[in-house]
């Protein structure tokens, strides 16, 4: 159990004892190794508070349900929900890249509110940074632990065995379970060392493409040089950008020098509302023709959402307000050049790439 989780559960008063609190935490690693990709964004809208259909609410309840304890309460089921994420992240996952990321986005800087004694938005900015870095790091090209490749003594034995009494057909199968056993740990080691190399090459063409893309300083979809792309819609112009030249998630370990290089920081603070209202139609139209189908949501990607609304009112003012109470976000919450760019191009990135 990690050595935080009793002091998470005490903020709930619910007086769980040591054995009950080491099957609830029982059910957080079941519920982390079990879930998918696609489930855990349930579990980050649960774990902020968000709304959420009942259905999948009882869903997620039932996941936590012990036999021998009540079931989990609304307030429980987010205290858990976002343990599952902290865990996930702490663990170093598959997923914790993913996980993060939606944390990061779905927080957008703080303008939504979280109320949880897990601290789900330092861990994700943690991790972040550190996969930023070992993903761009160079796979091992020899193993560090040697891998069997002959039957072990006590397998050949038992085949042995079996052939000594008789039972040839039973002898052939405990060898081809054992051998089967054997050549299925060397594909698996193979495999990964291949999939460890091809992200590295995809993660150096994705270096080597943002490195041009910055020497150049040219902005593609506008057609003329970064510092000569509107202030106004530069931030989201330019995490787009970015965006799309991103192939493996987090994104790079540079991130804001990168942005700051682009020249995204100048410009007054502005509201995600303001922000949106002021791009033009035409490239909110193109950014979301160009997102798979179902990637947007108004829980992790509330501001491609309010792209989405806008578009609805043909460009018009009025979607604001719905757009609030739909999101949960403030109308006049003002970000950050800086902070509208990593948003942005956060939201993309999981939309593309998640």
């Amino acid at each position: 159990m990690h050595k935080d989780f009793a002091g998470w559960y005490a903020s709930l008063s619910l007086g769980e004892d040591a054995d009950a609190l080491g099957k609830r935490w029982a059910s957080v690693v079941d519920v982390t190794e079990d879930t998918s990709e696609a489930d855990m964004s349930l579990l980050v809208q649960v774990a902020f508070g968000l709304k959420t259909a009942p259905s999948e609410l009882s869903v997620l309840k039932a996941k936590f349900t012990i036999p021998e304890l009540p079931q989990p309460g609304d307030r429980e089921v987010a205290l858990l929900a976002a343990a599952v994420l902290f865990h996930d992240m702490d663990g170093n996952y598959p997923d914790a890249g993913l996980v993060a990321s939606l944390i990061k986005s779905t927080s957008c800087f703080g303008l939504r509110a979280y109320d949880q004694p897990v601290d789900l938005i330092g861990t994700s900015e943690n991790t972040l940074r550190k996969l930023s870095e070992t993903s761009r790091r160079r796979p091992e090209l020899e193993p560090t632990k040697a891998l069997r490749t002959t039957l072990e003594a006590n397998e050949v034995a038992a085949a042995a065995k079996h052939a000594e009494s008789g039972q040839h057909v039973e002898a052939i199968k405990a060898l081809a379970a054992a051998t089967s056993k054997l050549v299925s740990a060397i594909v698996k080691r193979q495999n990964k060392f291949e999939s460890d190399v091809k992200t590295f090459v995809t993660v150096q063409d994705e270096e080597l493409d943002m490195l041009w893309w910055l020497h150049n300083g040219y902005s593609i979809d506008r057609d003329v040089p970064f510092a000569e792309v509107p202030i106004d819609s530069r931030p989201f112009v330019i995490a787009r950008e970015l965006a799309r030249l991103t192939k493996v998630l987090p994104g790079p370990t540079a991130l804001d020098s990168m942005l700051t290089r682009t020249g995204v920081s100048e410009g007054p603070n502005r509201s995600i509302a303001s922000a949106v209202q002021g791009i033009d139609l035409a490239w909110i139209n193109a950014t979301l023709e160009a997102l798979p189908e179902g990637a947007t949501s108004k829980h992790w990607t509330p501001i491609l959402f309010a792209f989405e609304r806008r578009v609805e009112t043909d460009g018009a003012a009025g979607w604001e307000t719905p757009w609030a109470a739909l999101t949960a976000m403030s109308i006049q919450a003002e970000l950050s050049p800086m902070q509208l760019a990593q948003a942005l191009y956060r939201e993309l990135i999981v939309a593309q790439l998640g």
